[in-house]
C-alpha cells in the first residue's frame, strides 16, 4: 500500500503521479478504480480527501462519460454511422478513390476486398478475405488516398492497417498483411479519417476524450486532449487538409486547424452532431443534428478558426411531410411520406 511506505506528503504526491500515469496508459475509468481502492484502505487525511474527490469524479463521470460503463457492442450500436449496426450483415464499406475496388466489412468480423473488374477481362475480379484476432466489431474502414493497397480498419481492438495486393491474386483468409495500432484507453474506434496527403490518420473513440493523430509511416500516435464534451464519435479531415471536424457524444462539436491543433467549439446545438461533410474546397461544412430534421452549414475563410456559434446557418428543412397522390385525401389514405432526421 502507498500509505505504508511514504509520509503523508509523499502519499499525496504519489497519488497525484499515480492518477496521471493511470490516466495516460489505462484511461480515466481504470485510474479512478485503482485510486478508489487505495484511498479506502488509508487513514491519511490527504488520502481521505482524495477519496472524496474520486467519488465525486465517478459521479460526474457517470453523467458526462457514460460510455465506459456500456459494453463495446452497445457503444458501437449507439454511435456507429451505420443504422441498425448490430443487425446489419454489412457493417460498413468503402470504395477505393482511384481503383475499381471495394472493401466490405461483414458481421462475422471479416473484411472482404473485391476487384469490381478483372484486369484481364470485363468480368468481376477475385476477392480476398481479411481476418485478424484484433478485428472485432468493425465500425469504419477507409482506403488511403494515394495508395493502391493500404486500408485502415477501425474496430473494438484499435486500428488495423492492411496491405492488400492489387490486383487481388488469392481468395484465402489472410492475417500476415496487417499491422495493428493501439493506444491505451483508446479503443472501440467508431471513426477514422485520412489526411489528404495520406501520411496522417486520425481516429475517434466514444470512451476516450482525446483526438489521436497517427503518423502511419513512423507508427507514432499523438494524443490531443479534448477537455469537455465527452468522448469523440466521428472525425473528418477537410479536403484541403487545413481543418478537422470532431463530433462528440454530447451536443458539442469542434473544428480544429491542423497547423497548431487549436480548435473552436460549438456548444449551442439542440443535440449531438449526427452527420457532416466538407465541400471540395474545404471552406464549407454541412452538418445535421441527431433529433433535428434540418441541415446547417458553416463557412470558413483562410487559415484561422472562426467563432461560428452565431453563424451556423440553416439551409434546408427536412421535416416529415405526407403528400397526396392523384388528389386523394391525405388524412384518409396517405401515399407518400418524405423527410426525417438525417442518419448519415
Amino acid at each position: 500500500m502507498l500509505s505504508g511506505h511514504l509520509s503523508p506528503h509523499g502519499v499525496q504526491l504519489a497519488l497525484y503521479l499515480y492518477l496521471a500515469i493511470c490516466r495516460r496508459y489505462h484511461g480515466l475509468d481504470r485510474a479512478l478504480e485503482i485510486l478508489l481502492d487505495e484511498a479506502e484502505s488509508s487513514s491519511s487525511s490527504p488520502v481521505k480527501a482524495c477519496l472524496y474527490c474520486v467519488r465525486s469524479l465517478r459521479k460526474l463521470q457517470a453523467v458526462f462519460f457514460p460510455q465506459p460503463h456500456l459494453s463495446s457492442k452497445d457503444i458501437c450500436a449507439k454511435f456507429s454511422a451505420t443504422r441498425l449496426w448490430s443487425r446489419s450483415v454489412i457493417r460498413c464499406f468503402a470504395m477505393h478513390p482511384r481503383l475499381q475496388k471495394v472493401a466490405i466489412a461483414r458481421q462475422d468480423n471479416v473484411v472482404e476486398i473485391k476487384d469490381l473488374i478483372s484486369p484481364t477481362s470485363n468480368r468481376p475480379g477475385r476477392s480476398v478475405l481479411l481476418r485478424d484476432k484484433q478485428q472485432v466489431d468493425v465500425t469504419c474502414i477507409q482506403w488511403a488516398p494515394h495508395c493502391s493497397n493500404l486500408l485502415a480498419v477501425g474496430s473494438r481492438g484499435g486500428i488495423l492497417l492492411w496491405t492488400v495486393d492489387h490486383p487481388v491474386t488469392t481468395s484465402r483468409l489472410l492475417s500476415s498483411w496487417v499491422r495493428t495500432e493501439t493506444v491505451p484507453g483508446h479503443c472501440v474506434i467508431t471513426s477514422i479519417s485520412w489526411s489528404p496527403h495520406g501520411d496522417l490518420l486520425i481516429s475517434a473513440s466514444p470512451v476516450d476524450a482525446h483526438l489521436v493523430v497517427w503518423d502511419v509511416m513512423l507508427g507514432v500516435a499523438t494524443r490531443i486532449s479534448v477537455a469537455t464534451g465527452g468522448g469523440l464519435v466521428a472525425v473528418a479531415w477537410s479536403p484541403d487538409g487545413r481543418r478537422v471536424l470532431t463530433t462528440s457524444t454530447m451536443s458539442v462539436f469542434r473544428v480544429w486547424e491542423t497547423r497548431n491543433w487549436t480548435c473552436d467549439k460549438w456548444t449551442n446545438a439542440s443535440s449531438r452532431c449526427r452527420a457532416a461533410c466538407w465541400s471540395p474546397n474545404g471552406e464549407t461544412m454541412v452538418f445535421a443534428l441527431e433529433r433535428d430534421p434540418s441541415l446547417y452549414y458553416l463557412l470558413f475563410q483562410g487559415e484561422e478558426i472562426t467563432d461560428g456559434s452565431a453563424v451556423a446557418i440553416k439551409c434546408a428543412d427536412l421535416s416529415p411531410c405526407v403528400h397526396s397522390v392523384d388528389g386523394e385525401d391525405v388524412q384518409r389514405q396517405p401515399r407518400l411520406r418524405t423527410g426525417s432526421c438525417i442518419q448519415n
